[in-house]
C-alpha cells in the first residue's frame, strides 16, 4: 500500500491506483469535479492511467449548483 494525502487527510491506496479508483471509491462522478495532483490539474482523459506516487497530495475539487 502507499500513502497519499486527499483534501488533506491521509489515505492508503495500492501501487496500481489511478485517479478513477480514488473517485469511485468516494463515490464522485468524474464530471463534477477537477483533480489536482501536487498542485497540477490533471486532464479527465487521464484519469484511467494516472497512478498515484507515495506521499502525493490529491485535491479534489466538486462543482456545485446553486444560485
Amino acid at each position: 500500500m502507499i500513502e497519499i494525502v486527499v483534501n488533506g487527510n491521509n489515505r492508503q491506496m495500492p501501487p496500481d491506483a489511478s485517479i478513477a479508483n480514488l473517485i469511485s471509491q468516494l463515490k464522485v462522478k468524474p464530471q463534477v469535479c477537477v483533480v489536482e495532483v501536487n498542485g497540477k490539474i490533471v486532464s479527465r482523459d487521464e484519469y484511467c492511467t494516472r497512478y498515484f506516487k507515495h506521499g502525493d497530495q490529491i485535491e479534489i475539487i466538486r462543482f456545485m449548483a446553486g444560485g
